[in-house]
């Protein structure tokens, strides 16, 4: 593949603009993001793409057709059989996972968390299959390592009077999902679901997104969100910071995002802006 870019500063930043030529094709969907609206603005990054069941399904194909023979019959053997010990077709899990999605790093109190958000096109059969694969994951885990011990599953209430489920395998952390409405949550704790579910603040409302996401296509096949101060204070809160130099800590602290998109056709393109404290 070949890349052109070009760089250019602004007031209150630093914008790269790309594209890409002879790159393989990664089957990646354009898609239209609507999930800023479910992260919240002080977010430490956030991650929105779509289509997780295609794009699966192409790495495997792309698998099969370079490793060829045994490789092939192995994976067409694997991924025929873990329909039936998860419990969930495969249309199930196509239907779960073939809309917009994002990954999100809550900045969480105490600690920072991180939600899968899943727009799907019925919640009650989203609930369904999530329900089945709390049942079906723990045997799977199971056969692959016997001696794996996991806590029993259990209720956990979370925003507007839904109702989830919680799999506590540390204080910290764990497994958290629930569906609200057209919206399903995987996270690691119930305040990173909560955050998700109903920021009291989004991330679409942000001044600083807002204009960094200015001149972004009505459909891209991804988008970016780092929020730098955030992420950096996190990271101290956790202590990853205590034996960095100081210099490199202080470089940091001027920086204050980055937000960038895809897009995919014939020739993809990419962008990214950097945000610098004014």
């Amino acid at each position: 593949a070949v890349v052109a870019a070009s760089v250019a500063a602004e007031p209150d930043g630093a914008r790269v603009k790309g594209v890409v030529v002879g790159a393989p094709d990664t089957e990646m969907t354009d898609f239209s993001p609507t999930l800023a609206e479910k992260v919240p603005a002080d977010a430490i990054a956030y991650l929105g793409f779509n289509n997780l069941a295609g794009s699966i399904t192409t790495i495997l194909e792309q698998a099969k057709a370079a490793q060829g023979g045994d490789a092939t019959a192995q994976i067409d053997a694997l991924t025929g059989q873990l329909p039936a010990l998860l419990g969930v077709s495969v249309a199930d899990l196509a239907a779960l996972t073939s809309g917009e999605h994002a990954i999100v790093a809550t900045s969480g109190s105490p600690n920072p968390g991180a939600a899968l958000l899943l727009k799907v096109d019925d919640g009650t059969k989203a609930a369904a299959t999530l329900d089945a694969l709390r049942g079906g994951v723990p045997p799977l885990l199971q056969t692959f390592r016997p001696q794996t011990t996991l806590p029993a599953w259990k209720k956990a209430p979370l925003a507007a009077g839904v109702t989830g489920w919680q799999l506590p395998l540390s204080p910290e952390a764990g497994v958290v999902y629930g569906v609200d409405g057209d919206l399903a949550i995987v996270g690691t704790s119930v305040p990173a679901d909560i955050a998700v579910q109903r920021p009291v603040s989004p991330l679409s409302s942000s001044a600083d997104f807002t204009a960094a996401t200015s001149g972004m296509p009505d459909a891209v096949t991804s988008l970016v969100w780092l929020n730098i101060s955030e992420a950096v204070e996190a990271a101290d809160k956790v202590g990853a910071l205590k034996d960095a130099p100081a210099e490199s800590i202080a470089n940091l602290r001027p920086l204050k995002s980055i937000t960038g998109w895809t897009t995919g056709g014939e020739t993809p393109t990419f962008e990214v802006f950097l945000k610098i404290a004014g």
